[in-house]
């Protein structure tokens, strides 16, 4: 067994947690926070600005795996179930414990893309990273989506890991 010291030590360190993170167990959601569940949350956009935002997860949606222990959470993937408009969507991943407004004032969010292949239920896409901090159990989450449609929609379903640190 290696003894690691100094700079050796906070390299095992980080590498232990991304190798954690990509090991990790995901869990996806659908509308509700419900685990498999294949009906998915509606986000809606503006007119090429940010719609309303979308509640994910309230602060008593997470853990999921209740009993273990679990510290922290992470978002970290998105499939797209149908879109309403063939023009990509930016989606913003909103995160804090006190209001929507609050936690984009502070830049707690971060974004993805996705651009549509079909229409609807014909969307043949696939699932989509998401880069964001890992969060305190008990953390809300919001998403909102921006489209060059008005009123454009998408329904998702998200992928969450949570941690024991």
């Amino acid at each position: 067994m290696a003894i690691y010291t100094g700079k050796h030590t906070e390299t095992f360190g980080e590498v232990v947690e991304i190798a954690n993170h990509f090991h990790n167990k995901c869990r996806w959601l659908g509308n509700g926070a419900v685990e498999d569940s294949l009906t998915g949350y509606t986000v809606i956009s503006g007119n090429g600005i940010f719609g309303s935002e979308t509640v994910l997860l309230t602060s008593i949606q997470t853990p999921i795996d209740v009993g273990v222990g679990n510290t922290l959470w992470d978002l970290n993937r998105v499939f797209p179930l149908t879109l309403s408009s063939t023009t990509a969507y930016i989606l913003r991943w909103i995160w804090g414990t006190g209001t929507v407004g609050d936690a984009e004032a502070a830049r707690q969010y971060s974004e993805s893309i996705i651009m549509s292949t079909g229409l609807g239920a014909n969307v043949r896409g696939s699932s989509t990273d998401i880069m964001m901090p890992r969060l305190p159990i008990g953390t809300k989450l919001w998403a909102k989506c921006k489209n060059a449609t008005n009123l454009a929609t998408i329904t998702i379903i998200v992928g969450i890991h949570e941690y024991l640190r």
